[in-house]
């Protein structure tokens, strides 16, 4: 099957919501049409022809983060209305988060299928709920890696983060949390783990490194988030066999404490570092992300190709 795969070209999307979205999808056996869009307000001339393919033999098109990549795709495919492949949104957020809203109205009429990994969303606008999934090719435990960092945080550290660590704090004794974060620069805000080379920033090189840090933490925890959706990092270092420890997720998943305020995060954090063993090969089995693409694939009424 051919299909033309949209997806956010921003170094903060997560691994399956950028270029990991493309490598599953060829991992499947299908030809993919990768379109990596940037979520700004302005494009290069070398954005504009890695965006601007011709998609109009392809025999499905998915658009993994609509809410982000809906003025590019208006604006560099006019044809979008004509496209007679059946044209899937999966979004990324909330439709209703603490720091904004999103407007179904601007979506409804562009897509055939709506997946949305929000569960109320997908009920209050009649689509189908679909959380995030993960790359077992770049996100994998390795025995071989010294676990040498304790415990540990990566990812963007903004104001209801940042507060909730000041709570936490107290309750830590000398439990230490080893803290990557974002950092605004001239350039912008840069992520915690990053690779340049001469283009900019390589996403891919950035992930790799990434999932070689994940290997490397005993304990992994995450804060609380601005929206009701299962974070990329939450899956990523559970598949990496860390000790997860993470407020309430919106899926049920193996091999994770869940904490209850910061007292409680303090305390389920001593008790990972005590030895609470993981799953990984569970988190495999029900959060790959050919499994969500099945669930799409089975919605839509496409086929899938023969492996």
């Amino acid at each position: 099957m051919k299909i033309a795969a949209f997806y956010s070209d921003s170094p903060f999307a997560g691994w399956v919501q950028a270029e990991g979205f493309v490598d599953v999808l060829k991992r499947m056996g299908h030809e993919v049409v990768p379109i990596p869009v940037p979520p700004t307000n302005t494009v290069t001339a070398k954005q504009v022809a890695r965006i601007n393919k011709p998609i109009m033999d392809c025999d499905l098109v998915i658009v993994s983060g609509p809410e982000w990549l809906r003025k590019w795709i208006k604006t560099f495919y006019p044809e979008w209305g004509v496209i007679k492949a059946p044209k899937v949104a999966w979004y990324h957020e909330s439709f209703v988060r603490e720091d904004m809203k999103l407007d179904y109205a601007n979506f409804e009429g562009m897509f055939d299928f709506h997946f949305f990994p929000d569960k109320d969303d997908a009920e209050k606008y009649k689509g189908e709920w679909l959380p995030l999934g993960f790359d077992y090719n770049m996100f994998y435990p390795d025995d071989e890696v010294k676990r040498d960092i304790d415990v540990a945080f990566i990812g963007l550290m903004y104001p209801k983060r940042a507060r909730f660590l000041q709570e936490l704090q107290p309750h830590l004794g000398d439990i230490k949390i080893d803290i990557r974060a974002a950092v605004n620069s001239e350039r912008g805000i840069i992520p915690a783990i990053a690779v340049y080379d001469f283009d900019g920033l390589n996403v891919r090189k950035s992930m790799q490194l990434l999932a070689e840090t994940y290997r490397r933490i005993k304990v992994f925890v995450t804060f609380p988030s601005l929206s009701n959706v299962l974070v990329a990092k939450v899956l990523e270092s559970l598949a990496s066999d860390c000790v997860l420890v993470a407020p309430k997720q919106p899926v049920k998943l193996a091999g994770h404490l869940e904490y209850d305020g910061a007292y409680d995060c303090a305390a389920k954090i001593k008790q990972a570092l005590d030895g609470i063993a993981t799953n990984s090969k569970q988190v495999f089995m029900e959060n790959a992300m050919e499994l969500r693409f099945e669930q799409i694939f089975s919605k839509v009424g496409v086929c899938q190709p023969s492996l």
